[in-house]
C-alpha cells in the first residue's frame, strides 16, 4: 500500500502514481502558462499529494519519476511538449536524470546536452500552452509502461585517423585521360 487518503483509506502506490500523475499535469499545465516557469521536485511533489489527498511516507524520488514519466507519456500521446521539463532540481534548477526516461519512453537516444534539450523543451512548453488549450488527461491513452533512463553511452577513446595522402593518378600521355589500373589506356589502347 503506502499510500493513503486524507481519511486514513489504504491506496495502492501503483493507483496513487495515477493521481499524482494526472494532477500534475494539470499542475505543469498551469506553470507552462507562467513566463519561465518552473517548479521543483519538492514542490510538484507536496502540490500532487495535497491535490489528491493522497499522501505517502516514501521518500520522493522513489516514486516521482514514475508519475513524472506518465505525464510525459500523456504529453506525447496529446502531441504535446513534454510537460517535465518544467520539473528542477531545488539547489541547481536542472532537471534531473529522471528526466531522461521521457527520451527512453518516445524511442529516441538521449541528447548528449541533457540540460540543454530540456531548456529548448520548456522554451517549447511555454509556446505550445500560452497559445493553445491542453488536451487534457485521457488514462485510457497511457500504456503504464514507465521506461528506465538508458544509461549513458561510454565515450570509447578517440582513435586517431589514419593520414592517408592523396596520390596523383596516373594518366596517358597521349589523351590525358586516367590509366585503367592494369595500367592500360582505355581510349588509345
Amino acid at each position: 500500500m503506502n499510500a493513503v487518503t486524507r481519511d486514513g483509506t489504504p491506496v495502492a502506490l501503483d493507483d496513487a502514481k495515477f493521481e499524482w500523475a494526472h494532477h500534475g499535469y494539470d499542475v505543469l499545465v498551469g506553470v507552462a502558462r507562467e513566463a519561465q516557469g518552473r517548479i521543483t521536485y519538492p514542490d510538484i511533489a507536496d502540490t500532487v499529494q495535497s491535490g489528491t489527498g493522497i499522501r505517502t511516507a516514501i521518500p520522493l524520488m522513489e516514486w516521482v519519476d514514475t508519475s513524472l514519466t506518465l505525464v510525459a507519456e500523456m504529453c506525447l500521446r496529446n502531441g504535446e511538449p513534454a510537460l517535465t521539463a518544467l520539473v528542477v532540481e531545488t539547489d541547481t534548477l536542472e532537471v534531473s536524470d529522471g528526466y531522461a526516461s521521457a527520451y527512453s519512453l518516445i524511442g529516441q537516444p538521449l541528447p548528449r546536452n541533457l540540460q540543454r534539450a530540456a531548456a529548448e523543451m520548456r522554451s517549447a512548453c511555454y509556446d505550445h500552452f500560452s497559445r493553445r488549450e491542453a488536451r487534457g488527461w485521457d488514462k485510457t491513452k497511457l500504456t503504464g509502461r514507465v521506461a528506465t533512463p538508458r544509461p549513458a553511452p561510454v565515450r570509447s577513446p578517440v582513435r586517431q585517423r589514419l593520414r592517408v595522402d592523396a596520390v596523383a593518378p596516373k594518366v596517358c600521355a597521349s589523351c590525358r585521360l586516367e590509366l585503367l589500373p592494369s595500367g592500360r589506356c582505355g581510349y588509345c589502347d
